[in-house]
């Protein structure tokens, strides 16, 4: 299934065979939850407007109450770290604030960390991330080959 930004479906109704009546970002709300949740794969997708975003599983699992992320890259490793902060700091320089921020989402605009680590995609790129207990971070092996999803109408 294709990411879809829960935030850019129009407030609109619809009814269901019994009667309630869902606004499209709840029915797609429940989509999500149903086709991400019940797979439970943690992913990562690197986006072509230089974002980062974790999927559902991600952010229930690991990413409840974070309102920022910073980053480290281990060059002799080709790995990204990413480390969810609990509260952001305007003023620091290495702390990437977390936007859209919701129960099915965790977008951070980070094109200076692309530009660093040498990510130049015109497509989204999903990793498949691995959650450091001990050290309560986020993994990703930029050797590992990525899913790449290709949209009709763009990225």
């Amino acid at each position: 299934m294709s990411e879809t930004s829960v935030e850019s479906v129009e407030e609109s109704s619809t009814g269901n065979e019994s009667g309630e009546t869902k606004s499209k970002k709840e029915l797609l709300k429940q989509k999500l939850s149903a086709d991400t949740v019940d797979e439970g794969i943690m992913r990562v997708s690197f986006r072509s407007n230089n974002s980062i975003a974790p999927n559902l599983p991600l952010v229930e699992r690991h990413l409840q109450d974070v309102e920022a992320f910073s980053f480290i890259y281990l060059q002799d490793e080709n790995t990204l770290v990413i480390i969810p902060l609990e509260e952001y700091d305007e003023n620091a320089t290495d702390e990437y604030p977390i936007r859209g921020a919701d129960e099915t989402s965790a977008t951070v605009s980070c094109q200076s960390i692309f530009h660093k680590i040498g990510i130049d995609i015109e497509t989204t790129h999903r990793y498949y991330p691995e959650w450091d207990d001990k050290m309560g971070t986020i993994k990703i092996d930029l050797d590992e080959e990525p899913e790449v999803v290709r949209r009709n109408s763009q990225d």
